[in-house]
């Protein structure tokens, strides 16, 4: 049996940004867990400027009712002006997805 979690994406612009946000995150009980990946390269356009930056992603899993508490905490934490955050649904093994829940 599975049951279903968010999964959601960011980046930042350096592993210690990224490093405070997620600790935040967790102990607002948004989040349950979060991975940062570095050394990636973002190529975008801003402001009407061709941008290729090293950024860190970050993949965070969480209870799919906290998506708008996340996108909020986000908005105000993240270091950018305009930051990503795309989630989706996902579905898990039934014990993954409870601890996801209830981490505590």
């Amino acid at each position: 049996m599975s049951c279903e979690i968010g999964v959601g994406l960011t980046t930042f612009p350096d592993v210690l940004s990224a490093k405070s946000t997620i600790s935040k995150l967790l102990l607002g009980n948004l989040i349950s867990c979060a991975q940062i990946d570095t050394e990636i390269e973002s190529h975008y356009i801003w402001k009407g400027k061709m941008q290729v930056t090293p950024e860190v992603r970050v993949t965070m899993k969480f209870d799919i009712r906290q998506a708008n508490n996340i996108e909020k905490k986000l908005l105000k934490l993240h270091p950018y002006e305009t930051p990503q955050w795309v989630y989706w649904v996902v579905r898990g093994s039934k014990s993954y997805t409870d601890w996801i829940k209830n981490p505590n």
